[in-house]
């Protein structure tokens, strides 16, 4: 009998990124609870309060995807933004720009449509 070792080697692969994807989803669930309550309190105060708060957990989120998940981002241009309000328009792709954007403006505003 004869065993493969790339077949092998692609299962260890494959349960160490579904452990990952399994602890980084408990980690965000169980650390969202925390940061919803934190808001909660702030609603009572200024606005600027609300999205420093924002601004923080979307750093966090980043954070601990690239720690716990191995999920990293990378933002090219950033210096080509300019300073003071402007609008972007985000190609989604998927929900995770609406995350990561958050935490490089300092007073962001979303529009749905």
């Amino acid at each position: 009998m004869t065993v493969s070792t790339t077949s092998h080697n692609q299962e260890i692969v494959q349960s160490g990124v579904s452990l990952r994807s399994l602890l980084l989803m408990i980690a965000l669930y169980v650390s969202l609870i925390a940061w919803m309550l934190t808001g909660l309190i702030l609603l009572v105060l200024p606005r600027s309060f609300v999205v420093a708060l924002a601004r923080a957990w979307s750093r966090y989120f980043l954070w601990l995807c690239r720690i716990v998940g191995g999920i990293s981002v990378e933002f090219r241009g950033l210096n080509n933004i300019p300073k003071g309000p402007l609008l972007i328009a985000a190609k989604h792709q998927s929900i995770w720009e609406t995350f990561a954007l958050l935490s490089l403006f300092e007073d962001p505003c979303f529009a749905g449509f």
